[in-house]
């Protein structure tokens, strides 16, 4: 089955914005149930530049940054992608114990991992959630 995709964010400012960053993960990713044909980022205003970078999970992520004053911000994101029949599902080899130790001696995959490692104020690390972190 063949779809197109597009998402649209639009943010609208009270005051002027003289700089913005921002990074955007809306490519979606090619894999054993689906393709992306094609893929589109448009942003308005233009950045001067944007980059990509692929994250630990495969993910394309777009780094963007304006430098002019602006009062709103669209970015649209085309995709055209092929989903596969799900008799495709391919498993993982990786058992948890090859994970764990992964993690525990790549030191990029820690720093990638780290914003999902460190505390957060909106969840209450209890008792099981510290046994559970303890390893990494």
């Amino acid at each position: 089955m063949k779809y197109k995709l597009r998402h649209q964010t639009i943010y609208e400012y009270h005051d002027s914005i003289d700089n913005y960053q921002s990074i955007v993960c809306l490519n979606p990713i090619n894999s054993n149930l689906q393709s992306c044909e094609n893929f589109t980022l448009e942003i308005y205003p233009t950045p001067h530049k944007t980059y990509s970078r692929i994250d630990i999970w495969g993910n394309i992520q777009y780094y963007f940054s304006i430098h002019e004053p602006h009062t709103s911000l669209k970015v649209i994101a085309s995709s055209d992608i092929e989903v596969f029949a799900k008799n495709n599902l391919l498993v993982s080899t990786i058992t948890c114990g090859e994970t764990l130790d992964k993690v525990k001696n790549d030191l990029s995959l820690k720093n990638e991992l780290l914003p999902f490692i460190l505390p957060s104020p909106f969840i209450y690390w209890d008792y099981e959630v510290i046994a559970f972190a303890k390893p990494f």
